[in-house]
């Protein structure tokens, strides 16, 4: 990638920003990129669960701050630099890119986990907590173990954020979960959905307004989108509805989030 440094029109911050969004050759899907960003965040992964007994609340609570600020910085890195091109010198927001994926999410709540914490939000705080250590695993250990090509590109930064965000959910989740910070019973389970609920709501008000599914296609349940809808709409013949996909994808990530408390409820009768 190069920018138009011998034309007037290009100011510094575009000359950094297009630095900032400097490619190379687009990473293949457990190519060495990829595995080692897979080592090192099973590794976290590893010293988490080993030093579980010493992580707190407390320490759950600020670790989610971190990472929040990690993740809003990174995400406003992937706006600026994605909105940019410097070849052509010009400036044009994808839509594709607002930060309302499910993937997203976790860059609010965990600031807002961690505001209920400092507000004695006992209950708030665990059920955010929770929505953390089941929906944001799933959504983490999918894009970096089966989606990966769908988040790597020819950006070096680009790929760089993707990891890092898409490890520091899984990380998270992982101390969540080892840390016995959540409950594992139906009430969590319960609790949870209603959070993924309220956030599927908002993706398909989103839709409904800005819709577009090649551009503007939260959560990736746009009517016409191009992305997830399409490729099921196959096995349909192309006469698989909407709602029935919607609803699909809702039970699925239900089932998938119930699946890992009722593993964790496992685990812990087992110590037992």
């Amino acid at each position: 990638m190069f920018y138009l440094a011998a034309e007037k029109n290009v100011n510094t911050f575009e000359k950094i920003v297009a630095f900032l969004g400097k490619t190379a050759e687009r990473p293949k899907p457990y190519g060495t990129f990829h595995v080692v960003s897979l080592i090192i965040i099973l590794a976290a992964c590893a010293v988490v669960i080993l030093l579980r007994a010493r992580i707190t609340d407390k320490v759950i609570a600020y670790a989610m701050l971190i990472s929040g600020i990690i993740m809003f910085v990174f995400e406003v890195y992937k706006q600026v630099v994605m909105s940019y091109n410097p070849v052509n010198d010009t400036w044009k927001y994808p839509w594709y890119i607002f930060p309302f994926q499910f993937c997203s999410t976790p860059i609010y709540l965990t600031f807002i986990a961690f505001v209920m914490y400092k507000i004695r939000k006992r209950e708030a705080f665990k059920t955010l907590s929770a929505f953390l250590g089941t929906y944001s695993l799933i959504g983490a250990f999918t894009v970096l173990f089966v989606g990966t090509q769908s988040v790597l590109s020819n950006e070096i930064g680009i790929n760089i954020q993707s990891m890092l965000h898409h490890g520091i959910m899984f990380v998270l989740a992982v101390m969540i979960l080892s840390s016995g910070t959540v409950s594992f019973n139906v009430k969590t389970g319960v609790n949870t959905f209603k959070i993924f609920t309220i956030l599927v709501v908002i993706a398909i008000f989103l839709n409904k307004i800005y819709g577009n599914g090649k551009e503007f296609d939260m959560f990736y349940l746009a009517p016409d989108s191009t992305f997830v809808y399409p490729v099921f709409n196959k096995f349909f013949g192309g006469k698989l509805p909407h709602i029935v996909y919607t609803i699909g994808y809702i039970v699925l990530f239900g089932s998938a989030s119930s699946f890992i408390v009722y593993v964790g409820n496992l685990v812990k009768k087992i110590k037992k």
